[in-house]
């Protein structure tokens, strides 16, 4: 069964913006139209599929095995307009009982492999539809890792994957290595995307001129006074050479003693000065002399480390340099104590620390600092290589974040696609076995075919339908095909005497049977596998015919066993017919309305039963079709007097309507031609008809206007045409004032 039709870039339908007929899976699908709305379109659309002129319409599903019959005029033309001696119609009789049984028990049998196909179609679908909700979960759960980094400093990568489906082969085409992590990457990504271009500047390693300092050994020996000095051993003995020392500069010979405060001898003072002799002295100035060297190496080497380089953010803010230097300048600055205590006690032994190593430690950390210094300003150098790096890393840990549910997916998908193609594999298997069936119909139906019984049918129905002096009868008896014949005429070219009325109800009542039976006896004639499609049977036909023609429709075609119909029809009447005969007696079998229409394109939509309008409200929607479109203008003449008859003949006020036109045409000379179309009582000609061609349509429309404004009856004109009346809304404005 087609669930749908879709028509794009073909005769009135858009090139760009397709058409979708939907079915609903009903089997019945009506159609109504005026001419030239894209009816017939879609009828040998459905009858010539592979035409090359039809490449961008389809119809769905696209692999629809049933035979499609289509009565149309290529039907009639192809039948009747170049074959004056029809195909025979091959039908079933019941001539031979043993191979109509065999028959039915084959149509049975495929009828049942039918019935499993479809039960393989259902639990095929189920198995697409794990497969696809397994793919479905599989990108939704990788999807929302998207959100994490947009709006983040990784959000580039994301550039061209912003589908779920991109984004989720990205992920399965990427390697699962990376030595990294998203922060790494997050941070790498910032420190280049917030670099202005500006290398960073390069940091040299220390050094401390006043290293040899720590390791003299003026620092770890007694410096005492001289033993020429008969106080010496007093001193030495006392062990306190520093604090004699330092009172010295409190001694003066006309003073007692500073220490003790006694009368001092005379030769004291000697005796002190000879103990702190030039030796002493100039221990004494050496140890200055170190001190000061060492104090203005610190101080060189302070100096060095808050200038340059050292003043950058990424020195500064380095916890180890940091904590390095000051774990140096704090031993230096102890060293220098020491020192400065040597000098004021020089009797004291004193072991100043080794800073090498610490020296070392800081100089191994700022080459750590100039090493990502040289990256740093190789990145600057190369930053797109470095950027597509963090790329690939950020794809590789997001396949390494996602492997195992990727995995898992591509496991239950290949199992769900082994059952799905086991179960093709079992569907392909039963049309092998249908085949077989579709033999034996075959085989069984050359023993009981013959065309008899459809030229019995056809002329039976001619007449029925009044169709008196003209029959078929075979071309010869031992010929498969037939011919038309009158009684009172030997001419065999009886077609071309016939009317255009008699020809279509031949051709149809052919298609009836044809739709019922086989036209060569190879055929296999399953109605469960035909899909009929009817293009407007009523075209050529008086209004006498339309019911019976609707009636034939809905017993040989409605009520038989085919697959699905679609009729198509530009006369509502026989769109009526057709829906009334549906109730209540064929309320099992499902119709779907549709209405075609036609501005600058075709369009197809569904129409509801309580939409369908009578032939009255028909006119009037050509009226507003045209007011928004001219695809129908052609017909507005025929549309305005068919209006005009029907409502001032039900009022009984043909007259009025007959001087409001004399009136109209007296004053409008442009207009003539039309009033005198529109009035029935005047005589209309081909030269008048023939004016119509290129009319203004909107002027058209207000004359049309006018003939209701003119006779006192606008309200009915604006009522029908949908719109308010200017007349009464004025009133209503003015009662509000």
């Amino acid at each position: 069964m087609i669930t749908s039709i879709k028509l794009m870039d073909v005769a009135s339908y858009s090139p760009t913006t397709p058409v979708i007929v939907n079915t609903d899976n009903k089997k019945v699908n009506l159609f109504y139209g005026l001419n030239g709305s894209g009816k017939s379109t879609l009828g040998n659309f459905l009858q010539s599929k592979t035409d090359p002129v039809y490449q961008h319409c389809e119809i769905s599903p696209s692999n629809v095995e049933h035979e499609i019959i289509v009565y149309n005029q290529n039907f009639v033309r192809d039948n009747f307009y170049e074959i004056p001696q029809q195909k025979g119609i091959f039908t079933l009789s019941e001539a031979n009982k043993d191979a109509e049984e065999a028959i039915e028990k084959a149509e049975y049998a495929i009828k049942k492999l039918e019935d499993s196909q479809s039960e393989i179609e259902i639990n095929a679908n189920k198995k697409n539809k794990e497969i696809t909700n397994e793919e479905s979960t599989l990108k939704e759960a990788v999807w929302k890792s998207k959100s994490k980094y947009e709006r983040t400093e990784l959000e580039f990568c994301l550039a061209g994957f912003k589908t779920k489906d991109k984004f989720l082969q990205k992920i399965k085409d990427s390697q699962s290595s990376c030595d990294s992590t998203i922060k790494d990457l997050k941070a790498e990504a910032k420190e280049l995307n917030e670099q202005d271009g500006t290398p960073r500047e390069s940091i040299q390693t220390i050094s401390f001129s006043g290293s040899y300092i720590e390791n003299e050994q003026i620092f770890k020996s007694r410096i005492v006074g001289s033993e020429d000095s008969y106080l010496a051993e007093l001193v030495e003995k006392l062990g306190n050479s520093d604090w004699v020392q330092s009172g010295m500069k409190y001694l003066n010979d006309d003073e007692p003693c500073p220490f003790c405060q006694q009368e001092l001898e005379a030769d004291f003072s000697t005796a002190i000065n000879q103990l702190f002799d030039t030796t002493y002295q100039s221990k004494k100035e050496e140890i200055l002399n170190l001190k000061n060297v060492y104090e203005n190496s610190i101080s060189i080497l302070e100096s060095n480390l808050v200038n340059g380089a050292f003043l950058a953010e990424y020195v500064v803010d380095n916890s180890e340099f940091s904590t390095t230097k000051l774990l140096l300048l704090t031993c230096l600055k102890d060293n220098l104590s020491l020192i400065n205590d040597k000098y004021t006690k020089p009797s004291e032994v004193i072991k100043l620390l080794d800073t090498t190593e610490l020296i070392d430690n800081l100089n191994n950390v700022i080459m750590k600092i100039q090493s990502e210094v040289d990256t740093f300003n190789d990145k600057i150098k190369n930053k797109n290589i470095h950027l597509t790096n963090i790329n690939r890393k950020f794809w590789s840990l997001l396949n390494l974040e996602y492997a195992a549910l990727i995995e898992a997916t591509i496991d239950k998908t290949k199992s769900l696609n082994l059952e799905v193609e086991q179960l093709r594999e079992n569907y392909k298997n039963k049309n092998k076995d249908k085949r077989e069936q579709d033999n034996i119909i075959i085989e069984n139906s050359k023993k009981i075919t013959n065309i008899d019984l459809s030229i019995k049918n056809i002329n039976s129905q001619l007449k029925e339908l009044g169709l008196q002096g003209f029959q078929l009868e075979k071309a010869s008896e031992d010929s498969q095909h037939y011919k038309i014949v009158r009684e009172s005429e030997a001419d065999e070219d009886v077609y071309n005497t016939l009317s255009e009325g008699e020809k279509t109800l031949i051709t149809f009542l052919y298609f009836l049977e044809s739709c019922a039976g086989a036209t060569d006896q190879e055929s296999t004639v399953i109605l469960n596998r035909r899909i009929i499609v009817i293009d407007d049977p009523i075209s050529s036909l008086s209004h006498n015919y339309i019911y019976d023609i609707a009636t034939l429709i809905h017993h040989k075609v409605l009520l038989a066993n085919f697959k699905q119909i679609f009729i198509l029809t530009h006369n509502l009447f026989f769109f009526h017919e057709l829906l009334m005969l549906k109730a209540p007696s064929n309320r099992a079998v499902p119709y779907k309305l549709h209405r075609i229409t036609k501005s600058d394109f075709s369009k197809v939509k569904d129409l509801q039963r309580n939409e369908i309008q009578n032939d009255y409200q028909t006119y009037w929607q050509i009226i507003k079709d045209c007011s928004e479109s001219h695809s129908y203008a052609n017909m507005l003449p025929n549309a305005m007097r068919n209006i005009l008859e029907h409502y001032f003949t039900f009022i009984h006020k043909k007259d009025a309507l007959k001087k409001t036109l004399e009136d109209l045409g007296k004053t409008s000379s442009e207009f003539k031609p039309l009033f005198r179309y529109i009035n029935r009582e005047s005589h209309s000609d081909s030269i008048n008809i023939n004016d119509f061609e290129g009319i203004d349509v909107e002027k058209y429309i207000e004359k049309f206007k006018q003939v209701f404004e003119n006779t006192g009856y606008s309200d009915h004109y604006y009522q029908m045409m949908g719109i308010d009346n200017p007349a009464t809304l004025i009133e209503e404005e003015t009662v509000e004032v």
